[in-house]
């Protein structure tokens, strides 16, 4: 994959996000002169505007993977911290007797906190399927069916089915 598209973790958000902002900072202080350029005999004219305009593009999505990250690394450092917690009272709470009218109560509140850490463990896993959904799935989807909108792709496919 694309490096500056590589964003499975916050760090790597992070870069992408400067890199994209030093990017369009750069085309922005670029003085063009000429309006194309020629490589191995193809002509391209050059658009600033254009170029700003798709650098935006990436500059927006790069925002909201890392608004999504940082929301992500929050709750989820809570959430471990929470699960340190309950695992050290535990062992604590283990350490007590366990003989007499306690015993009782040792044996709700063991079960109790196993149901929380359980809770736990299911709400990082719900995190889990909103960033792989809110990152890797949704966005990447919706740019594509907006491109496959804005070139005609249904048209140009029908076309091309109906001469093979």
């Amino acid at each position: 994959m694309y490096p500056l598209l590589d964003h499975d973790d916050f760090a790597k958000t992070r870069k992408a996000l400067v890199a994209t902002a030093a990017f369009l900072l750069l085309i922005n202080h670029l003085q063009i002169v000429g309006e194309s350029i020629t490589i191995l005999g193809l002509n391209l004219k050059i658009n600033k505007s254009t170029i700003n305009g798709f650098g935006s593009l990436f500059l927006l999505y790069f925002i909201y993977v890392f608004i999504v990250r940082a929301i992500e690394k929050n709750l989820s450092s809570k959430l471990d911290v929470i699960h340190q917690d309950i695992d050290l009272f535990m062992k604590e709470f283990r350490g007590r007797p366990s003989e007499g009218p306690v015993s009782e109560n040792k044996i709700y509140f063991e079960t109790r906190v196993a149901e929380l850490i359980s809770d736990l463990k299911d709400t990082g896993k719900t995190l889990s399927r909103f960033v792989v959904l809110g990152v890797e799935v949704i966005p990447p989807l919706l740019l594509a069916l907006y491109a496959a909108y804005v070139v005609g792709a249904p048209a140009a496919l029908s076309s091309f089915l109906k001469n093979v």
